[in-house]
């Protein structure tokens, strides 16, 4: 037999004796005649007259002996003792007098019971199968004797009637009424419901609340917010990561969230807090996309920190914020747009990467051409360095010779790309040393100076110079040579110092002029 302590919780105690109250207590039981102790003197002053049960002990003669009371109790001449099976209830009707220095019960009437347990079953059976009241009643009843006579068996029967009470009056709660659930899930615990069965109806109560917040059109996210703080609280682990991918069970809470919560072991469970919880928060980070994609990057950026399971929906929204990008790519500055092109060339997508490059490209020189020569020259440096489309280059430099009085320092960068100015035209260097060397021999022969003379071919035509002047003009030197032809005009011849591929320096005409003497 276990002892009373541990029968029952004290809270559970208090419980069912609190239902206990409102059974019909006629007759007594011996607990309630223990309990009446304080009155025995005056009901045997008295003499009232008391209907008793109790368990049949042992017997002695016309003495008889209940099971948990040391009271004697002694049966008048003349009343029939049946035969009673120890542990079987008897009825006794009498009254209380004074005996051997204590208080006795005379028994007027005596007559077997059945066992508890049978008497639990046939009232069990006539309980109506929609009131969970009933219920809860019968097990104090049963929980209040097991108690008082350490009957395990009775306890346990106790145990049943008050989880099928239980399961009634879940039943009978209407279908989204969350704040009756959570009442029954909040008594649960003082009631001694299974853990699991609690946890699964506060699950359900919030399921229903959330339900119901997802009428109210347009949800707030103060609303959304309060309720995530709510499964903060309630739920275990719904702000932990899941690292387990259990795409089946999540499909599965998806469909059917009741069942699928209800069905699952602990374990899982937690995983569907967090399925819960990314229900509810994914929807208020997703809101905050902008239609054109161009705060992908900030959307993406929340989903990884605040639900990095979602890492393909992260992934999409940085997708959309390049996409963006990539539309709006001729208004980035030259860094933001390579930025852009290595994001691109780094997730494979090589060829949005160059139509993207050649798209900046040629918006700018658009740009850049509004700005005459100075432009038009940057336009042609990016051509180069960032399609490396030479072909392009040369075209602007030429452009932008045409355009420029200073055409000194366009004419080098063209000779990087072996072009010179020779006698109105553009020719290569090959060209320009396929030219007739008679060319020179008859300008010389002639007093002549043409453009690619050398110092020396122009001494041979006009001789020493009376005038020499040097100045630097962005950042080249030129070298001016004035001499007095035979009119007395001034013939100026001006050279340009360059560096040769080969590290050398060349000095050559690059102009001939004539001006009147003043």
């Amino acid at each position: 037999m276990i002892a009373n302590t541990t029968i029952v919780t004290r809270g559970l105690l208090l419980f069912l004796f609190c239902l206990a109250s409102a059974i019909a207590q006629d007759p007594i039981d011996l607990q309630q005649l223990n309990e009446m102790k304080s009155k025995w003197q005056a009901m045997a002053n008295a003499k009232q007259r008391i209907s008793l049960q109790g368990r049949f002990a042992a017997r002695a003669g016309n003495l008889v002996r209940l099971q948990k009371s040391k009271m004697v109790f002694r049966v008048r001449e003349g009343v029939v003792i049946p035969r009673i099976k120890n542990g079987n209830n008897i009825e006794l009707i009498g009254y209380l007098q004074p005996g051997d220095g204590e208080l006795e019960f005379v028994v007027l009437r005596l007559a077997e019971g059945s066992t508890d347990v049978d008497q639990l079953e046939r009232r069990r059976n006539r309980l109506p199968k929609d009131k969970h009241q009933p219920w809860y009643e019968l097990a104090a009843w049963a929980n209040r004797r097991a108690a008082f006579y350490a009957d395990s068996d009775l306890l346990r029967d106790s145990r049943a009637l008050i989880d099928a009470g239980f399961e009634i009056e879940r039943r009978s709660i209407k279908r989204g009424d969350f704040k009756s659930l959570r009442s029954l899930a909040d008594r649960a615990e003082g009631m001694q419901i299974d853990r699991a069965l609690q946890a699964e109806l506060i699950h359900q109560a919030l399921w229903w609340e959330w339900q119901s917040l997802s009428k109210k059109k347009p949800l707030k996210n103060a609303d959304r917010q309060k309720f995530l703080d709510k499964l903060k609280k309630e739920l275990k682990g719904v702000v932990t990561p899941v690292r387990i991918k259990n795409t089946k069970l999540k499909r599965s809470y998806q469909q059917q969230p009741e069942r699928t919560y209800a069905e699952a072991g602990l374990s899982n469970r937690l995983l569907l807090h967090r399925f819960f919880y990314r229900r509810v928060l994914l929807p208020m980070i997703v809101a905050t996309a902008l239609e054109d994609g161009s705060n992908g990057a900030e959307v993406a950026k929340a989903i990884r920190k605040e639900i990095p399971e979602e890492f393909d929906l992260a992934a999409d929204y940085d997708i959309a914020a390049v996409q963006f990008r990539v539309k709006i790519s001729d208004t980035l500055t030259r860094s933001e747009m390579l930025e852009l092109v290595d994001q691109l060339e780094r997730t494979n997508q090589r060829k949005l990467a160059k139509s993207t490059k050649l798209k900046w490209v040629r918006e700018s020189a658009k740009r850049l051409a509004r700005r005459g020569p100075a432009g038009l020259v940057q336009a042609a440096n990016e051509y180069d360095a960032l399609l490396g489309d030479k072909k392009k280059a040369i075209a602007l430099l030429k452009q932008a010779w045409d355009q420029s009085s200073e055409k000194a320092e366009i004419e080098e960068r063209l000779e990087r790309y072996d072009l010179y100015r020779r006698d109105d035209a553009w020719m290569s260097k090959a060209q320009v040393d396929s030219l007739p060397r008679n060319q020179m021999q008859q300008a010389m022969r002639e007093g002549r100076v043409i453009k690619g003379m050398t110092k020396a071919q122009v001494r041979k035509s006009l001789g020493q110079p009376d005038r020499i002047s040097r100045f630097v003009t962005r950042g080249e030197t030129q070298i001016a040579w004035s001499f007095l032809d035979t009119s007395s005009n001034r013939i100026v011849v001006l050279f340009n110092r360059r560096a040769t591929s080969r590290g050398q320096t060349q000095t050559l005409v690059t102009s001939v002029s004539t001006m009147p003497r003043k």
